[in-house]
Formats: structure tokens, C-alpha cells, sequence
């Protein structure tokens, strides 16, 4: 401790203000009660020591919370803090530490330093995770300095505030309620200080400010436009009046919806901001000049419109109208200077009519419209889950574990694309992957779905995406193309008795519990088709058509069952093209884009009704946009099913039978040769959102109860989801213990260590001129810049191998040893690799302490490549 006479320090000061407010007697400065005082070496030595810890403890809260994601930095704070008491009161027990009784005498003079640590950690360790280190320790060192300075002020200000007090007689201040309320205050003004900014605010207490809103009659024409506008407490109109030719007014219901919706619609917490920008861009987009009316007034001007105003309740049916409204149009040409009215009629939103709409709640969300109406949704009659099982096989007790979720969230059934994964035997026993589906475990996937009530369709490819079969010497002979085993040759009959083996194994293994009513057989993506000298005798459309027929009559004719294709190859045929196959097969119209109307017009759909009873469609939750990444998009996905379900409802009544029903697919792998996409597990709250909106018709608010039961998320979530922000749902799902759910969090550490590398490679490769290729291969630059450029490898290499052991671990728990190794290697093998190279690199550039003058010596790297200097 240092001695009370040096007069400079914040312990000493409170060590002496501590004693005046006590009766035990003042320590002359003595060390630990000995008597003993301290060397200048021992008071050197104690302040290193401290700087050391303090060091420590940054670097070890900014890995916690940044590194591993701590979620909770007042959490850690408060834990340290008990760590700190702890070891204190075992100094205190071992007499290695001295520290005074707890008294009102101490509380009196040392209250303001645990208010300002409090204040110090609320504002320094919460905002570690956004700060990078380097600035973070210079702000931490920083405001130490600036701690230790007004913890001396304050208590200095303290005492000289005693002494006046007592002087006047103002006795208040000796009073601990004073204090008490001073600090109060003061803990009040640093909350309000962290919450300012009204975003925050807003998020934080859920709350709108108050804003004056007005209806909108909006008049357009040619030539000019108007805006009139009409408010009243009950009700905000807004509608559109076209000026045009014979004075005829046409409504705009698009207008009138987004209008309402807009005054009426609470916006979730997390979008207030957003949607702010989005009306004012809306409000600027708009122009003309602007008229106010009155709920009862009007304005008389020459040209006019009669405008009747009717209320409607929830279900539609007109409960009142109102009196009606004359709005003038002052654009009048001379050419109608008469008086005209129209009438016109429009429905007004009441407050009865407050809940949320989807439409709206999509627009929060950076979904565009989607016309679809949450009072009365069109449902598919069928919603099945794709589990597409090649080469990535999850351990059976991990599927059974989804099963249930799936029938929770809607599922009526499950397309199972065995692939190389069924335990083919026989002549095809060579086709199945090694670490293949026993038939026990087929049996009891299919029991269980049984059990549950989910429907099984199995998918067995028979002309393109056979890459499983034709890869094998056995059966190359069937290719199309003899160096490309991705389509069969439909023009022999030994590729004929090859598919319907395939189907007879898959189709007795599944009677052994349940018949299927339908087997899909695939047949998209044929890319090589029509190319042997056997099939050029034909038009390639025949060539399909004719294989497509001779397979569906098998499945019909032999299993009893209903074919299904999917219909990518059939979008180009004519009418009567397809009517060949019309009665055999049911098309699956798959488009996994948000806009599907592109990819399948109008006309496609009219071919389609008139060909085929019915159809299903299909849409992804996984495996749709990127061959390579980790974690699919939620939002786009979402949008994905929300358009299908609206294209549905639009296409429905052409069919004569309705749609059969919606797939929602899960790709594993773009292919067969295809390294891994996103994993079954980390495409499961993505699934889980889809699910929801197909199985309910809509997708808002409402939702998210059945969505945090069905996933097993705690109900601490006040919203449902933020995709606008939060569009992979890190944020959303991190906490939520649905199976596999380590395996996603381990994604999220996986994106940002992707990110940080590929920032760094990009620094010291390419941006930085000391650790570049032609640095590495001449062995020359300088290590002081190498130093710099080297700050972040450590700490890179260090989570990479974090999370390559946190990823085997999660992924053992749904994936077999092979799966698991397949991952490691594709993901986690290149970083630690090129992480490696790159500390290689670095350390053997810093060996040497000589270097060559200049002009270096030109390497033979170029001759090779025909360039030569000489």
C-alpha cells in the first residue's frame, strides 16, 4: 500500500477518508498491519503486476465475447466481480490482504466507486464486442486514467462538501438518504444517456411517437396530379381518382391498402427505423398539391366528385355509410368545364380492423407484396418435407428426433431421395455407398412416419441424375455419353430393366409398411439426352416423352401407384405433347427464386391445366442458392414459399382436380460430385419458417408461439423474426435447443472466421506489398512490417482450430465419422491450411537478417510460360 503522506494517490486518499469515518486506528503507513513498510521495488512491482492482470482481463473478456459470442457481457462482468470477492475474502481468511470492516462509516465514504465501475463496466465492457482490440485497450487504459481522476475530484468534492455543509448548517448532507438519492440520481442519468437515441428507445419500450396522419384522395392524371386529403378519428381513407378521358374515376386498391396499412399497423420493435425511411421515400415520391378536409367539411370547387364513404366489419358485410364527401379537382381542361360527379365507394379500415396484416408485416421484413389474405389462406392439401439422403446420411436417431417437429409445424408427409443411401442388394448391390441405410433403419423410419401419420413418397431418379449408378464400371455401359455418367441411354432395353430394378427394391422395402400411394421418378436436369446414334433416330422430345410413358405405365401397372416427374423438361412442349402423357403422370413444378411467375408464366400454367388433372409444386428451405454455403437464406427462402403459395391460390382453379400438394426441398448436394451445401441441421429454422407459412397459409405475427414451441426456443423473444437484419437467423435461433441446434451455432462462428480470413489474406497478399508471392519467393522484405501485417495470424489460427474441434463435436452428434470428416475436410482443412502457409511464410522471411542489392535475380517462372526477357 502506499504511504499516507505521499498525498497522490486514489488509495491513499480512501484509505484515509475511510479511517477519519471510523473509530479503528489509522495505519502509519504500514503494510498488511506489520509495520512493516513497503520498498519502492515491492510498490514498482505491485503496479506491474496490476497492469499485467488489467491486461489479461481485456484480452481475455474481448475473446470471450468476441471470439466465442458471449452473449451476456454483464454476465461476465458479474461473475468477475464475484471472482473478485472470492479471492479477496480468501486474503482476507489467509491474512495476505487487509481490508476494513464493513461499516456505514465505509459505505458513506466509498460509495462512489463502486457507482462508477458500475458505470465502467455498463459502458466500457458492453461495448467490447464492437470494438476492435486495439482501440479498445487504448479507451480501456484511457478510462482508467480518467476513473482514477474522478474518483479523487469526487472524493475530494465530498469532504470539502462535508466541511461547508457543517460550517452553514445544512445537516443534509451527513444524511445517507441524501447519498443515497445523489447516486440514484446518477444511475438514472447514465441509463438515460445509454438509451437515448430514439431508434433504441423504440426498441427497447416497443413505442411509436406520436404523429399527426392524414387520408389521402389522391387524383392523378395525364397531365397533373392532385392530392386531396380526408381525415377523420375513426377511419383513414385513401384512393385513387384518375383524371381521364369522360371525367371516369378508377380505384386504385393498391394505393388504398398501403395507405391503410401504413396508419393502422403497429411495426414490430426491430423495424421502426426501417420503415420510417420507407414512408418517408414514399411521402417524397409523391407529388402535387396537397388539399386537408375535414371529416365533416368540404371544399366546393368547380369540378367535383362525390365520394361515398361505407364502413365494412371484419367478415365484409357493410354495417354503415357515411355522408357522403364532394372532392374538387381544380385540373380541369376546358374541355370539361361542366360539373361533373362520380361516385365512388371504398372500403374504411375501423379500429376493429387493427390486427396486423401480412402484407405488411412482409414489407417489414424486406419482402416485397404478397398478395395473400391471412382470413382466408389457401392451404396445399399436402406439405411434405425433402430429405435428400446422398452421400450425407444423418444418423437414423437423428431423423426420428425431426419426424415430430416436422408433423408440429404442418408437415403431412415426408419425399424421401434415397440415392446411393438405400440398401440396394443384388445386381445393384454395388450401387449403394458403403456407409449406407440398413433395412432395419428404413423400416423404422418409414414406421415412424406411419406412427405420426406423414405420408411417404420415395424419389428414385430413372433418366438424368444417375450419377450414382452410372459412375460404377458395372453400368457405364448405359450411359448417353460415355464419358459423362449423368443420363441413362433410353434407347436400350438393359437401361429399361436397370431403372425398374431400382424401383422394384425401393418400392418392396417400403410395402413392408406402408403401400405408396405415389413414387416420384424424377426425370429432370436430362443433360445429355438425344446424343447416341441410337437416340438421334428420334426428336429429342420424343426420346423423353417416350421414355417418361414407358416408365410411368410400369409404376402404374405393377405397384399401383401414381408417377410424379418433376417438370423443368416439360415447360418448352406444346399441348398436345404432353396430353401423351397426361393421364400417366403428375408434374412437380419446382422454382426455388423468389419470383416464380418469371421462371413459370401464366401460359405454362394454362398448357398445364389443359394437360394435366392435376399438379404439386415445390419450393426450398436449403440447396438453392450457393453450392458452397454454410447456412441458407432465410429471407429469400421464406419469400420463395410465401410466392408459391400466392401462385397457388392464383393457379388453383385451372386444374381440374386443385393442386395435389407443395414439397419443400432440402438439398444436400448440388449432385452427386458435389461437395457438400448447407447440412440438414443448419437449414432447419429456415425450414421451420416455411413450414409454418405453407401449412398456415400466410406467414405473420401470430406465428411465432407455434414457431418457439415447435423449435424449443425460450419465450424471452418478444418478436417473431427480423429477416430484414437477421436474414440466416443467427440472432433468432442461437438460443433455441431444437436437435441439431450446435451444429448452427457452430455455422455462425464458421461465417465470421470465413470473413476474418479472407479480410486478412486479402491485407497481406494482396493489399500489403511485404508478404506477396514475389516477396516469398525472393525471400525479401522486412520483418518490422511483417510484424504488423502478423498481428491477427494468431488469433486466426487459434479459432480456426477452435472451430474445427467445436464443428466435430456437434456434427458427431447427427452425422456418421464419414460425413463428419468430409465436412472437416472441405471447410476446415483449407483455412488451417492457408493459415499455416501464410505463418510458413512469415517465419521464414524473418531468418534472414542479410539482403541482396537490387536488381533482384528473375526466376525461371516465367519461361515456362514462353516470356523471356533475354
Amino acid at each position: 500500500m502506499m504511504q499516507q503522506g505521499d498525498g497522490q494517490g486514489l488509495v491513499p486518499l480512501l484509505a484515509k477518508a475511510t479511517f477519519e469515518g471510523s473509530n479503528e486506528p489509522k495505519p502509519q503507513g504500514t503494510r498488511g498491519g506489520t509495520g512493516q513498510q513497503s520498498t519502492w521495488a515491492q510498490r514498482v512491482g505491485s503496479a506491474v503486476l496490476y497492469c499485467a492482470a488489467s491486461l489479461l482481463i481485456t484480452l481475455s473478456n474481448k475473446i470471450v465475447l468476441t471470439s466465442f459470442d458471449f452473449p451476456s457481457a454483464e454476465l461476465l462482468g458479474l461473475c468477475q466481480l464475484a471472482a473478485t470477492v472470492a479471492v479477496l475474502t480468501l486474503g482476507r481468511l489467509l491474512k495476505v490482504v487487509r481490508v476494513p470492516p464493513l461499516s456505514g462509516a465505509v459505505l458513506r465514504v466509498a460509495w462512489p466507486l463502486p457507482c462508477l465501475f458500475l458505470a465502467n463496466l455498463l459502458f466500457g465492457l458492453a461495448g467490447t464486442k464492437s470494438l476492435s482490440l486495439p482501440i479498445f485497450i487504448a479507451l480501456r487504459r484511457f478510462t482508467i486514467v480518467m476513473t482514477m481522476l474522478a474518483e479523487v475530484v469526487l472524493l475530494r468534492t465530498m469532504s470539502m462538501a462535508k466541511m461547508l455543509a457543517g460550517r452553514v448548517g445544512l445537516t443534509a448532507w451527513r444524511r445517507r438518504s441524501t447519498w443515497l438519492g445523489l447516486m440514484l440520481v446518477v444511475m438514472v442519468l447514465l441509463v438515460c444517456l445509454q438509451f437515448y437515441s430514439e431508434p433504441t428507445y423504440l426498441r427497447i419500450f416497443n413505442l411509436v411517437p406520436p404523429k399527426s396522419h392524414s387520408s389521402n384522395l389522391i387524383g392523378k392524371d395525364n397531365r397533373n396530379q392532385d392530392k386531396v386529403h380526408a381525415s377523420s378519428y375513426s377511419a383513414k381513407v385513401e384512393v385513387s381518382t384518375p383524371y381521364v378521358e369522360g371525367n371516369e374515376v378508377q380505384r386504385n386498391y393498391e394505393e388504398e391498402q398501403r395507405a391503410a396499412n401504413a396508419y393502422f399497423n403497429m411495426p414490430s420493435r426491430d423495424d421502426i427505423y426501417n420503415r420510417r425511411q420507407q414512408t418517408q421515400e414514399t411521402e417524397k415520391s409523391k407529388s402535387g398539391t396537397t388539399t386537408t378536409l375535414s371529416s365533416t367539411t368540404t371544399k366546393n370547387l368547380n369540378n367535383s366528385m362525390t365520394l361515398t364513404v361505407k364502413s365494412f366489419n371484419t367478415t365484409g358485410n357493410l354495417i354503415n355509410t357515411a355522408a357522403s364527401i364532394t372532392v374538387s379537382s381544380p385540373t380541369a381542361t376546358k374541355k370539361h368545364t361542366n360539373n361533373q360527379t362520380a361516385s365512388l365507394t371504398t372500403k374504411v379500415i375501423t379500429a376493429t380492423q387493427r390486427s396486423k396484416k401480412e402484407p405488411d408485416y412482409l414489407e417489414q421484413q424486406g419482402i416485397t407484396r404478397v398478395a395473400l389474405n391471412p382470413k382466408n389462406p389457401y392451404i396445399p392439401p399436402h406439405r411434405l418435407v425433402h430429405f435428400d439422403l446422398k452421400g450425407a446420411p444423418p444418423k437414423m436417431t437423428y431423423l426420428l428426433q425431426l419426424l415430430p417437429i416436422f408433423k408440429q409445424l404442418g408437415a403431412t408427409g415426408v419425399l424421401l431421395e434415397w440415392e446411393d443411401m438405400f440398401p440396394f442388394k443384388g445386381p445393384l448391390a454395388s450401387v449403394a455407398a458403403l456407409n449406407h441405410y440398413t433395412e432395419e433403419e428404413v423400416i423404422q423410419l418409414l414406421t415412424k412416419c406411419k406412427e405420426l401419420g406423414l405420408e411417404v413418397i420415395p424419389l428414385v431418379q430413372t433418366f438424368g441424375h444417375l450419377e450414382f449408378v452410372l459412375k460404377i464400371e458395372q453400368f457405364s455401359n448405359l450411359r448417353e455419353l460415355p464419358d459423362i455418367p449423368q443420363a441413362l441411354c433410353p434407347s436400350k432395353n438393359s437401361s429399361f430393366k436397370m431403372v425398374t430394378k431400382l424401383l422394384h427394391q425401393v418400392y418392396e422395402l417400403h410395402s413392408k409398411v406402408t403401400r405408396p400411394r405415389y413414387i416420384h421418378i424424377g426425370c429432370d436436369e436430362v443433360f445429355t439426352m438425344g446424343e447416341c446414334d441410337l437416340c438421334r433416330k428420334k426428336a429429342r422430345d420424343d426420346v423423353f416423352l417416350d421414355h417418361v410413358a414407358k416408365v410411368a405405365g410400369f409404376v402404374r401397372s405393377q405397384f399401383n401407384a401414381t408417377p410424379i416427374i418433376w417438370d423443368d423438361m416439360l415447360r418448352h412442349l406444346m399441348p398436345d405433347q404432353l396430353r401423351k402423357i397426361g393421364d400417366l403422370v403428375e408434374p412437380m413444378v419446382w422454382v426455388y427464386a423468389e419470383n416464380v411467375y418469371h421462371f413459370v408464366q401464366t401460359s405454362v400454367w394454362d398448357k398445364y391445366a389443359s394437360s394435366f388433372p392435376t399438379a404439386w409444386t415445390a419450393s426450398a428451405f436449403k440447396g438453392a442458392f450457393g453450392e458452397t454455403i454454410n447456412v441458407p437464406n432465410a429471407k429469400r427462402h421464406l419469400e420463395n414459399n410465401l410466392r408459391w403459395l400466392e401462385v397457388m391460390t392464383n393457379e388453383n382453379r385451372k386444374f381440374r382436380g386443385g393442386f395435389s400438394g407443395i414439397v419443400i426441398t432440402g438439398w444436400q448436394r448440388y449432385d452427386h460430385f458435389a461437395t457438400l451445401c448447407e447440412l440438414l441441421p443448419s437449414g432447419l429454422p429456415s425450414l421451420a419458417l416455411d413450414m409454418l407459412a405453407t401449412s398456415r397459409g400466410y406467414f405473420n405475427q401470430s406465428l411465432r408461439s407455434p414457431l418457439d414451441s415447435a423449435m424449443n426456443c425460450p419465450a424471452s423473444s418478444r418478436h417473431m423474426v427480423s429477416l430484414d437484419r437477421d436474414a440466416f437467423l443467427w440472432e433468432r435461433f442461437s438460443s433455441c435447443a431444437f436437435p441439431g441446434a450446435a451444429v448452427f451455432r457452430v455455422m455462425s462462428r464458421l461465417e465470421n472466421l470465413e470473413r476474418d480470413t479472407e479480410e486478412f489474406l486479402l491485407l497481406v497478399r494482396k493489399k500489403k506489398a511485404w508478404l506477396t508471392d514475389y516477396n516469398v519467393r525472393h525471400n525479401f522484405t522486412t520483418p518490422l512490417r511483417l510484424n504488423e501485417l502478423m498481428q491477427d495470424h494468431s488469433r486466426l489460427q487459434h479459432s480456426a482450430l477452435s472451430v474445427s474441434k467445436q464443428a466435430r463435436d456437434a456434427l458427431s452428434e447427427v452425422f456418421d465419422q464419414h460425413t463428419v470428416g468430409e465436412w472437416l475436410e472441405q471447410k476446415m482443412q483449407p483455412l488451417l491450411e492457408v493459415l499455416e502457409r501464410v505463418g510458413a511464410d512469415s517465419t521464414a522471411l524473418r531468418r534472414r537478417i542479410f539482403w541482396p542489392v537490387r536488381p533482384l535475380p528473375q526466376g525461371p517462372a516465367l519461361r515456362k510460360f514462353g516470356i523471356d526477357l533475354h
